[in-house]
């Protein structure tokens, strides 16, 4: 999948109301490093926030919604 398709599918995914850390954008779309096409789409003026989450094995992941 390349960068374009998979920001269409990060944004239409985030639009729905979903919340996205980088292993769900993996699974997903096949987004090996999820903070490039965040950046991407704020690039075009998506105000894409995030928030730092802790997960039930104690590490620390970035969580994006819109």
């Amino acid at each position: 999948m390349n960068k374009d398709t998979q920001n269409n599918n990060i944004l239409r995914y985030l639009q729905s109301g979903g919340r996205l850390t980088g292993l769900k954008a993996l699974q997903l779309f096949g987004c090996i490093y999820l903070p490039a096409r965040i950046y991407d789409l704020r690039q075009k003026h998506y105000s894409i926030s995030s928030e730092r989450t802790k997960l039930h094995n104690g590490k620390i992941v970035n969580t994006y919604f819109l």
